[in-house]
């Protein structure tokens, strides 16, 4: 099964979300993260897509790293997919600038209520209520 690692970032309460390449085409924000290379461990994975996908200059360590949870579900950019999702939390602040590039086109910081926001299933089913239920984990 396919294993992917996912970190969610909160700043001022709110979370961080990004529109890939990948889930433009289902027009989805998701969260910063991605699938695991070959060898590679949860905490390994999830600091080199933060890296991929937020800047090389942020300096984030498996330590920074809390897993929260994991699941089982159909991937946001091929249905078809079935996937093991890994949800981290940084218990770093992002303090470096963030530009789109070639993977990310775009990032959102997102208030638990927004409605206006296309969101993946692992963001509205598991990663909001999470929040709701847990503030005092991340406040």
């Amino acid at each position: 099964m396919t294993k992917v690692v996912f970190v969610v970032f909160i700043k001022d309460g709110k979370l961080l979300v990004v529109k890939s390449v990948r889930s433009a085409k289902q027009n989805l924000y998701t969260l910063v993260g991605g699938t695991l290379e070959e060898g590679e461990t949860l905490l390994e994975g999830a600091v080199r897509e933060v890296k991929e996908e937020v800047s090389q200059d942020f300096n984030i360590k498996q330590l920074d790293l809390k897993p929260l949870f994991q699941f089982v579900e159909p991937a946001a950019s091929d249905p078809e997919l079935i996937i093991e999702i890994n949800v981290l939390l940084s218990k770093k602040e992002i303090d470096v600038e963030m530009n789109p590039d070639l993977e990310i086109l775009d990032y959102k910081w997102i208030d638990v209520d927004d409605k206006e926001t296309n969101l993946s299933s692992t963001i509205t089913n598991y990663v909001i209520p999470w929040m709701k239920e847990n503030k005092n984990d991340w406040q």
